[in-house]
């Protein structure tokens, strides 16, 4: 989840929908995007810079290829970053990126050589005074894509579809009329689809549709081909995080304090299909949901435990479910829910015996990390950073070089980045140091 401008976003949330969330700070926090590299690196976009993390060390990472530490700075063109960046199909052997910045531009980047490219991927020596692709509004919310568009949200109103062109898969670049007509219509927008309010989440897609939460309570199916509503339903609150699907229904909190099951049938789904429960607070993360276990947590300090296997309806009544006020203040970030470490047969285990049912592990907007038991929402421990947390935690698993650690992003950014050892939850390194 995003870095946002806190406060702006809160007064705007009033405006939308019943509640108070106590302090209102114009505040950003980093976004972490785990890469798929040998060094598990860190992409991060916070502030005005872009860079890369080596999470065992907790410095500027130069990766296997590049000669220098990867960053780049916005600050010399005015940019602002948000978001994750997304991949793009490889043009050769150079890996290229796009990346948004808040003021309405999409920059495209080769992430090999950490520098602004252009289509083919050579590097240019400072970012270009047209960028690919200029954006009809803000946006601070994760894209989505499949292979042959990228799904940008908006965050005063509307998604927009945007072509892949060159950079789409599953077409024979062999043609040489078909990579003309791709090559002139590369990030080229496909549609448009319109909504009253901002989408603040990024949208889920599922099977060609395009489910959007939007700041005006209402959730929309999109048939991504097209552009085209499929249905829509009005919820009790402003949806301000990704939707998630299990068992063939979407699980989706508000900001009306509830949590929403909505079956995904044939057709518009019906207030008579929808199956809501309250919890303590506006709900401004994701769901996550495993083994039928659905993990939430909630800006009233609560974390929950519900057991979906027979859908949402009867989970409070499981043995399996619990409720925990885990008196650390507001959880906005999504919680971290890991299983138990695998015991290999013949080995003793190598962590905490509290850690045998798995652990669930949030960040607190009064600045603790709270690990919590999977099985029972009991308060394993909690360490005090100091400093308001408000990203997603990020898990990095072990290896031959590394113990498992978690890593914290809070809003000062002279403690952007806080790692903790996962067994142990002693902190390992900040960033910067």
């Amino acid at each position: 989840m995003k870095r946002l401008k806190l406060g702006l976003l809160l007064i705007a949330a009033v405006t939308l929908t019943a509640g108070c969330l106590g302090r209102r700070t114009d505040v950003s926090w980093a976004d972490i995007h785990p890469l798929n590299t040998e060094q598990q690196e860190l992409f991060v976009s916070y502030k005005t810079d872009l860079y890369v993390i080596n999470p065992i060390t907790g410095n500027l990472s130069d990766g296997d290829t590049r000669e220098a530490t990867w960053q780049i700075e916005g600050n010399e063109f005015g940019a602002e970053f948000y978001t994750s960046p997304i991949f793009l199909n490889n043009r050769g052997d150079e890996r290229l990126m796009l990346v948004a910045d808040y003021n309405n531009r999409m920059w495209l980047i080769n992430y090999d050589r950490a520098c602004f490219s252009n289509l083919v991927g050579s590097c240019l020596s400072a970012p270009p005074e047209t960028p690919p692709i200029q954006l009809p509004g803000h946006t601070f919310a994760d894209f989505a894509q499949d292979d042959e568009r990228i799904y940008v949200p908006l965050s005063e109103h509307n998604v927009i579809a945007i072509k892949k062109g060159i950079f789409a898969t599953g077409w024979d670049e062999t043609d040489e009329d078909e990579y003309d007509r791709r090559d002139r219509e590369t990030f080229d927008i496909a549609w448009e689809f319109e909504t009253d309010r901002g989408v603040w989440a990024q949208p889920l897609l599922l099977d060609g549709v395009l489910y959007i939460p939007t700041m005006d309570h209402h959730l929309y199916a999109v048939d991504t081909e097209t552009g085209e509503e499929l249905w829509h339903i009005q919820l009790d609150g402003a949806l301000a995080s990704t939707p998630v699907v299990h068992n063939n229904r979407l699980y989706i909190g508000t900001f009306g304090r509830s949590l929403y099951e909505i079956p995904l049938n044939n057709g518009q789904p019906s207030e008579d299909t929808l199956v809501h429960i309250d919890v303590n607070g506006w709900v401004w993360n994701s769901p996550v949901i495993i083994d039928d276990m659905l993990y939430l947590a909630d800006l009233g300090g609560y974390v929950h435990a519900l057991d979906i296997s027979q859908g949402l309806a009867t989970a409070k009544d499981s043995p399996r479910s619990w409720s925990v006020n885990a008196k650390g203040g507001g959880i906005r970030a999504e919680p971290l829910v890991l299983d138990a470490p695998t015991v290999r047969e013949g080995e003793e285990p190598d962590f905490p015996a509290e850690y045998e049912d798995g652990v669930v592990i949030v960040g607190t907007r009064e600045g603790q990390v709270i690990w919590l038991n999977r099985a029972t929402g009991e308060i394993i421990d909690r360490q005090e950073i100091g400093e308001e947390i408000l990203a997603d935690l990020v898990f990095i698993p072990p290896s031959d070089e590394n113990e498992a650690l978690v890593i914290v992003s809070t809003v000062k950014d002279n403690r952007a980045l806080v790692a903790f050892f996962l067994n142990t939850r002693q902190q390992v390194w900040t960033y910067p140091s």
